[in-house]
């Protein structure tokens, strides 16, 4: 997958939206168990069917812009085949205790020129515990999606609880959402990845 750009966020609101162009979507809904191990590795089981995802960082730049590689397999013995073929460092990352977290998701999506916007409703079960949370992404060539950029992370604060925003992939913000769920202390990936502040990049 190319370059994207994700905000997870407490909504003020359930009704808002961060561009016009997602006004009459047709949403999709599903829901997605995460097994959180790494911010760099995500594993997923994808909605009602057997399917399995696992997701590995490639790239991160300074605005917040990151590259994924996505693979989906028909069940976790396919998987455990794909994830013996990472390098030993990866792998270690998988070794380690992860919670199962579930993700209730109703997502809407729309092209604004050259950038891909999405938004969607997030609810989270964790610990007998559910939340509601929300997560935009821009997805395209950075350079051709810094106005479209600029314009949904204005939206985002002013729809945000305190305007705060957590910058990364679903992998880290399932980890944040199980160490504030438990008290955990210790640093946040959220803290790693670093702060929403963007500035036009400068290749695509």
């Amino acid at each position: 997958m190319g370059w994207e750009w994700r905000v997870f966020f407490r909504p003020l609101d359930a009704g808002s939206l961060v561009h016009p162009a997602l006004h009459g979507g047709q949403p999709e809904q599903r829901t997605d168990v995460y097994l959180p191990h790494n911010h760099e590795i995500g594993l997923k089981l994808r909605g009602d069917a057997a399917d399995v995802e696992l997701k590995v960082l490639k790239e991160r730049d300074s605005n917040g812009w990151e590259k994924w590689k996505k693979s989906r397999f028909s069940g976790m013995e396919e998987c455990e085949a794909a994830i013996q073929a990472l390098g030993e460092e990866q792998r270690r990352k998988l070794d380690l205790p992860a919670p199962t977290v579930s993700v209730g998701k109703r997502r809407l999506q729309a092209f604004v020129h050259e950038a891909l916007v999405e938004q969607t409703e997030l609810q989270l079960s964790l610990g007998g515990q559910s939340q509601a949370w929300r997560t935009v992404a821009v997805e395209g060539k950075r350079k051709q999606c810094a106005l479209i950029l600029q314009h949904v992370m204005s939206a985002c604060r002013e729809q945000a609880v305190e305007g705060e925003l957590l910058c990364g992939g679903y992998p880290m913000f399932v980890i944040h959402a199980a160490r504030q769920t438990s008290g955990a202390g210790g640093k946040s990936p959220a803290d790693e990845n670093g702060a929403c502040a963007v500035s036009t990049p400068g290749d695509s």
